[in-house]
């Protein structure tokens, strides 16, 4: 095992200038086996060693037992060490996060402080080949592209911190083998053995049932692919950081914000897009852990085919918008609410939404793609029969709202249908909602009512089309 550590350091450049580490130690197999390789392995690596232990509080006496575990590892390593406690439950009612990003946060902000205090170059951290393995099935699951399945890095940057993971291509089994035959002791998690944990069962049910019915050599078919996709990613942000040095737009009078040349963004391929689109996203100032996947489809698709003015939602108080051939980001107000009276035909401009609604008499219908609720531009046909000369309103959502969506028995609130589409609040409050004689028939992007439908391609009708403003 200390040979495969000392030729995963030396191969993967884990210790660049760094002389002293700092060892991250929980009290588990992983990281008491890495401390004790560690130790082994620093005389001729030329390393200095340092150590330390974050009390989550949330396993109450046995995190103390941890504790006290990790305390002692450090004197009979002889290194310097430090140790602290955090209420990681608190930390998660307070900023309304999960208990996994809370304790995340809590414990790197652990290892900033501890790395200053000890003088450290950069935090050693306990990931195995069966982490790496877990991690992958875990974002497989969830739909996660090559930056997602590239797994767990064996070095890189977070926030200014430096980590390193040298036992990252050690299985578990490794792991407990080599402290029993040398007669260390480690601390046994009891959640580790809880299913309803989704790791968890990953690692107990999952890949144990892969291992029997697909491949019995699943784990290392995993980390195979995961180091493939990580030197394929590292050569695709290689040209994205390229692509972006062209693009990149210091904050000047027409954004507080760096933005980016949507022309030159415009001609990128789509893999490169996404790179740069996050890298900015996280340039504006939206925390990693919320830039997702629609987040950023979602700014993608403004600069998908053309550069006609438009917006989207990035989160609750923040839009990416196209201005003056340039991917900008704008602080969003607070909602305001609206109530607009139209006639048939008119064109009626709503400045705050940046939309334009033309209301047009027509025949028959076209048959237009149902999205989801909010998405424009969208266009939607109406019996002129129903309209019969009544105004059309166009107004904000209000929280008693019901429709009827065609093919559909019965109303539903309006509210229920934006939930299910899974609609930040910014997102529901931007839906313009169409009302004739009291009831509400369309919400672009979604189905016209029930009974507003044109009877056939020779019917009278109203069209409503709903694009966004063009700045030119």
């Amino acid at each position: 095992m200390l040979a495969q550590i000392r030729k995963t350091i030396l191969q993967r450049n884990l210790i660049v200038t760094e002389k002293r580490i700092l060892m991250a130690i929980s009290g588990g197999a992983d990281s008491t086996a890495m401390a004790f390789a560690l130790h082994m392995l620093a005389p001729e690596l030329g390393l200095e060693l340092a150590a330390c232990h974050l009390n989550h509080q949330i396993r109450g006496n046995a995190a103390d037992k941890d504790a006290g575990f990790a305390r002692n590892l450090a004197a009979q390593l002889g290194v310097p060490y430090l140790e602290s406690s955090h209420n990681v439950p608190e930390l998660v009612r307070t900023k309304k996060i999960s208990l996994e990003m809370a304790a995340r946060e809590a414990r790197y902000s652990f290892f900033r402080r501890a790395v200053k205090q000890l003088s450290c170059g950069a935090v050693a951290t306990g990931h195995t080949a069966d982490d790496q393995a877990e991690t992958f099935i875990l974002k497989l699951a969830r739909g996660a592209g090559t930056r997602g399945l590239s797994g767990i890095s064996y070095r890189s940057e977070w926030d200014g911190l430096t980590l390193i993971r040298p036992i990252l291509d050690i299985s578990r089994d490794r792991i407990i083998a080599f402290l029993t035959e040398q007669g260390y002791e480690w601390c046994e998690d009891a959640t580790n053995a809880d299913t309803e944990l989704l790791r968890n069962r990953v690692r107990h049910e999952t890949i144990p049932f892969l291992e029997r019915t697909l491949n019995p050599k699943i784990r290392t078919s995993i980390i195979r692919t995961t180091d493939i996709l990580d030197t394929d990613q590292d050569w695709l942000n290689d040209l994205a950081e390229q692509a972006w040095h062209d693009l990149y737009i210091p904050p000047d009078h027409i954004s507080p914000y760096p933005s980016l040349d949507a022309a030159k963004l415009l001609s990128q391929h789509d893999a490169c897009k996404r790179r740069i689109i996050i890298k900015w996203i996280h340039e504006v100032g939206i925390p990693e852990n919320r830039i997702d996947f629609d987040m950023v489809e979602r700014t993608r698709a403004l600069v998908a085919t053309d550069l006609r003015p438009r917006s989207a939602l990035l989160c609750d108080n923040k839009s990416a918008k196209l201005h003056n051939d340039r991917l900008i980001l704008i602080d969003n107000e607070e909602r305001k609410d609206f109530c607009i009276e139209m006639e048939v035909p008119g064109e009626y401009c709503l400045n705050d939404l940046g939309l334009m609604i033309k209301i047009n008499e027509s025949i028959g219908y076209s048959i237009e793609p149902v999205g989801i609720p909010g998405q424009i531009p969208a266009s939607a046909s109406f019996s002129a029969d129903r309209v019969a000369g009544n105004r059309i309103v166009v107004r904000s959502r209000r929280p008693a709202d019901r429709m009827q969506p065609i093919g559909l028995n019965g109303s539903k609130k309006l509210k229920d249908i934006l939930i299910e589409a899974k609609l930040t609040q910014a997102q529901k409050d931007a839906v313009p909602v169409f009302e004739i004689c009291g009831e509400i028939v369309w919400m672009p992007g979604y189905r016209i009512g029930e009974g507003w439908q044109v009877e056939d391609k020779q019917s009278k009708s109203v069209r409503i089309s709903v694009e966004y403003v063009s700045e030119d």
